[in-house]
């Protein structure tokens, strides 16, 4: 067997180059020029005399006009939206697709299992205990409440929150410190309260003690726990996002809090009261106002650089 020079991985029509489709980066869409060696047989009986390297189907499947996470997204987008109006939500995001070829994709991927569960992830550390130095005036007939702008800190914890995104109930646990040993052991916790036979898909941001070495290694050990990143620059997509803003708003923001137990009681019963009554997150924005204001930014910084 001789091989031969580089040739492109993918098929084309005569004269076009083929490219793979890749994520797309600041804004502008990423086209791979994707090749292999191509090997010759010279055996007589050999039924396929040439034979080409392939990739990883996790990387890029053969014959496949996208790469594995590209692909990953228009399926994740196609089970959301539907054919057409995912079909434009990809196309603003830089990564063009039909609404025919959402379907393909979904048809040939398939809908996540009925027994799934989707959680979302996501911690809020440093949260401050503090204690004004005066108490504040209450709100009152012709005015406003006050508070002091000096504080004092009685020191700080990390929440670290789980939202069921079907049912909108929220599991969480206050820890010292933001590590990936605090985030094993909150896994280990969702682990024995999940019921067995559920496979969990976990969507999170991708900060580093996510994607720690031993955080793999858990995962090798629970084949049932899958995790989905959110692109970069993106984790405003996470839905346990909407949760964690209004605990800051509605209980952190004007809080006085004597104590870190003070502080970590008020989170828990707030998580409590939100479980009495859950919603599921439900996402209303539209998404061309979404993609001008992104235009809008992009071009501002490049006028300042």
């Amino acid at each position: 067997m001789k091989s031969s020079s580089y040739a492109a991985l993918n098929t084309a029509p005569s004269g076009t180059t083929p490219w793979v489709a890749d994520l797309p980066a600041v804004g502008k869409m990423v086209r791979l020029l994707v090749c292999a060696r191509r090997f010759h047989c010279d055996a007589v009986l050999c039924g396929r005399r040439i034979f080409a390297e392939r990739f990883d189907d996790a990387v890029l499947a053969p014959w496949a006009r996208r790469t594995a996470r590209l692909d990953h997204i228009v399926h994740c987008l196609g089970l959301a939206l539907g054919g057409r109006p995912a079909a434009r939500f990809a196309c603003r995001l830089m990564a063009p697709v039909s609404n025919d070829t959402i379907l393909r994709v979904v048809r040939r991927r398939g809908s996540p299992p009925a027994h799934a569960l989707v959680i979302s992830i996501d911690e809020k550390s440093q949260i401050q205990a503090l204690d004004r130095t005066q108490p504040g005036l209450p709100l009152k007939k012709g005015r406003g409440a006050t508070l002091t702008h000096d504080y004092k800190r009685n020191g700080t914890t990390t929440l670290f929150a789980a939202l069921d995104v079907l049912t909108g109930e929220v599991c969480g646990r206050n820890m010292q410190r933001h590590r990936h040993q605090e985030f094993i052991r909150f896994l280990n916790a969702l682990e024995r309260d999940i019921p067995a036979g559920k496979v969990v898909h976990v969507i999170l941001d991708n900060y580093a003690a996510h994607k720690h070495e031993k955080v793999r290694s858990c995962l090798d050990r629970h084949p049932r726990w899958t995790f989905h990143f959110t692109p970069t620059t993106s984790s405003w997509l996470n839905a346990v996002e909407g949760f964690i803003a209004i605990l800051t708003r509605r209980r952190l923001q004007h809080g006085v809090f004597l104590s870190v137990v003070d502080l970590q009681a008020a989170i828990n019963r707030f998580i409590d009261e939100h479980n009495q009554t859950p919603k599921p997150f439900v996402w209303r924005a539209d998404p061309d106002v979404i993609i001008a204001a992104r235009n809008r930014g992009l071009q501002a910084l490049e006028s300042i650089q």
